[in-house]
């Protein structure tokens, strides 16, 4: 489910603007706000685990992993229905699938940077899922 929404929302930044300046500008506001989000998830999953699962922590977890997928999904949508390409591609730009992934398998730059990003995803969800082990009490007194 990541990589089908990351990777056309991450397409996106070429198609928002012409400008690179601007581009820049809404790639900060981006990562700025999922590690905001990260923050405040990390902040609420154990007081609303105790509040939706009322004693009962199992429970709890899936009430509350099941509020935040609703709301991923819904926030996804919005995103989708809101956001706007302002950017068109030429009329005469042709694209050959076969002919552009033998291209970037022999690019290796970007090799190297995809088992560099593979290892920092995979650092980020081991980081992530044993996070909420070594909460005990909400981050900065929240609820």
């Amino acid at each position: 489910v990541y990589t089908a929404i990351n990777i056309p929302y991450s397409s996106l930044l070429g198609v928002i603007s012409p400008h690179s300046s601007e581009r820049e500008t809404v790639s900060t506001y981006r990562f700025v706000c999922a590690f905001g989000a990260q923050l405040v998830i990390s902040a609420f999953v154990i007081p609303l685990r105790d509040f939706l699962g009322a004693g009962d922590p199992a429970h709890g977890y899936k009430m509350t992993m099941g509020l935040f997928a609703l709301l991923s999904t819904l926030i996804w949508l919005f995103t989708f229905a809101a956001t706007k390409e302002r950017v068109e591609p030429p009329k005469e730009q042709t694209s050959d699938l076969k002919a552009d992934l033998s291209e970037v398998f022999r690019n290796g730059p970007w090799i190297v940077l995809l088992i560099v990003a593979l290892f920092t995803l995979m650092n980020v969800a081991v980081r992530n899922g044993a996070t909420i082990f070594f909460i005990e009490k909400p981050m900065f007194g929240i609820i």
